[in-house]
């Protein structure tokens, strides 16, 4: 950054709030605080003070597109001739948040009925490696304000190099008297690599293909490539030093299935490939990575309304040449914006090069930029997409908006099962209240396994919905105003679907499952 404001750049504080399109006479003249010579304006109240960027190339108004006008959250408005978003795909998404989060009052209500000291200790003692609308400032890990951890237990959930890095923070660091670090995946040599995506996409060697693919095939080849975690091998180093110490417990394979203050200390209770007693400590850092959601973004949204955007899941369909946005030729993308245009390296580093090679060419020669533009359009028409939605058929999990507020399924490249067809599907006369099924139990009987759910009220058969897959379990029982749903999306080995079957008594309210194992081993859990 300082090497950039030698150069002649200003870097203004604030995020971008919106963007609107003006019209040519916004641009003005010389002399006039206009944009000639490429230099945009910055409009605070009544006052317009130019900004001395890197200077570009004079083009005369008739190449140029409208200019924008762009508002920041401090109030600042800039009226600009390009526009570059660049986000490497954390910016324009959201956090995973695990599930124990939400069952933290009821878990917290057993351990210490009445109280409400959870509240409290959830706004101070849970924090967030990233950000989200709903958080509170408190919330946010910020390290610099942690200043002693000699005598504090801290729980750390993810498995990413954010996690490693926070744990080696917490150990070294901070002193930490002890740190759990608790990651659904095995963290083994698999997930470790020099690259974040396979080298043949650093060149033309698949590129090439790539680009013949439709959108739809397109973005299953990115989600393909990208989709699993990788570690570097310097965090792995870390880690495996890590391991060694005496205060450092990793727990693979592991997810936390409940945690709830007690007062003094979070108890929180693993689920993993074996037993596990529940852990105790004084913090929980939770770094579980974000999720790409673009379309829920205000900018995102102001440029669909400005210029509808063919989209492909989350991702919108850019011009190939230029990486700019449809119809706007001066906004243009980079990072995990561009996806479908640079392959599964569009948000690492390599990405962001073609990116900028890209998106110069496209400002230094606008006339070439616009003969490509419009040759990429005519070729889209071709082949197009429904504008400014996202297909259901292309969406994959985690991408495309979802509203937290609302039980409604994740996108997903899967088809719907019966059950996640019913609980989803719209209901006349009032939305009947989504209630997950807690209370259930199971036997194992040599080549059966029984399990036994409580739903706690009258329930009919005819509204009692049972997919028993060939490893996993839905249920799904309605009532006049709920509907109950219990979802097991991997069970602990196979099971024969065509030999399994249930049993609905209605006036006790519960359902028994029977599920026919392939042999006659003993199940040590029901879920895998």
């Amino acid at each position: 950054a300082k090497r950039l404001t030698r150069k002649g750049v200003t870097l203004l504080s604030g995020t971008l709030k919106s963007i609107e399109a003006t019209t040519p006479s916004d641009r003005g003249g010389a002399g006039e605080g206009g944009l000639d010579g490429g230099e945009p304006q910055q409009v605070v109240g009544e006052s317009v003070e130019a900004m001395s960027l890197l200077a570009l190339p004079s083009s005369s108004a008739a190449q140029l597109p409208s200019p924008l006008r762009l508002t920041l959250s401090n109030g600042t408005v800039i009226i600009a001739e390009h526009l570059v978003l660049a986000d490497t795909g954390t910016c324009l998404g959201r956090p995973n948040l695990p599930a124990f989060l939400g069952r933290i009052p009821l878990a917290s209500e057993a351990l210490s009925p009445g109280g409400l000291e959870y509240s409290e200790a959830t706004q101070k003692r849970v924090a967030f490696a990233e950000s989200f609308a709903q958080q509170q400032e408190s919330q946010l890990l910020d390290l610099g304000k942690v200043r002693n951890l000699t005598e504090e237990t801290v729980c750390i959930v993810g498995g990413g190099m954010t996690a490693i890095h926070l744990a080696q923070q917490a150990v070294r660091d901070l002193g930490a008297k002890q740190v759990y670090l608790v990651c659904r995946g095995a963290l083994d040599a698999k997930q470790v690599t020099d690259f974040e995506v396979e080298v043949g996409w650093l060149g033309g060697k698949f590129m090439k293909h790539f680009h013949e693919m439709a959108p739809e095939e397109r973005l299953k080849c990115y989600k393909k490539c990208t989709g699993d975690g990788t570690v570097s091998k310097r965090a792995k180093q870390i880690l495996d030093g890590l391991i060694e110490l005496p205060n450092f417990a990793l727990f693979r394979e592991t997810s936390v299935s409940t945690a709830g203050w007690n007062g003094a200390q979070w108890i929180v209770h693993l689920t993993g490939t074996c037993i596990l007693p529940p852990i105790s400590c004084d913090r929980i850092w939770v770094a579980a990575g974000v999720s790409f959601d673009c379309t829920s973004e205000t900018i995102v949204q102001a440029l669909m309304n400005i210029s509808p955007a063919e989209m492909a899941g989350a991702y919108p369909l850019l011009n190939e040449q230029t990486l700019s946005w449809p119809k706007l030729p001066n906004v243009m993308c980079m990072g995990a914006l561009a996806a479908l245009s640079l392959g599964p390296s569009a948000k690492y580093c390599h990405g962001h090069r073609a990116a900028a090679e890209k998106i110069s060419r496209a400002i230094l020669n606008p006339q070439a930029a616009a003969a490509a533009a419009a040759a990429a359009a005519a070729a889209m028409n071709r082949c197009p997409l429904r504008k400014g939605n996202a297909s259901s058929n292309s969406l994959c999990e985690g991408d495309g908006p979802w509203n937290k507020n609302k039980q409604v399924a994740k996108p997903t490249l899967l088809p719907l099962s019966e059950v996640q067809r019913r609980l989803n599907a719209p209901q006349g006369g009032g939305e009947k209240e989504k209630v997950r099924i807690e209370s259930y139990t199971w036997a194992d009987d040599e080549f059966t396994l029984d399990v036994y759910i409580k739903v706690g009220a009258v329930v009919e058969k005819k509204d009692v919905t049972v997919t028993i897959g060939q490893q996993d379990l839905e249920v799904l029982a309605e009532t006049s105003d709920k509907m109950f749903h219990l979802s097991i999306p991997r069970l602990y080995k196979p099971v024969q679907t065509k030999k399994s079957s249930f049993k609905v008594f209605g006036k006790k309210g519960k359902i028994v499952i029977s599920l026919t194992k392939n042999d006659n081993h003993e199940w040590k859990f029901l879920k895998g």
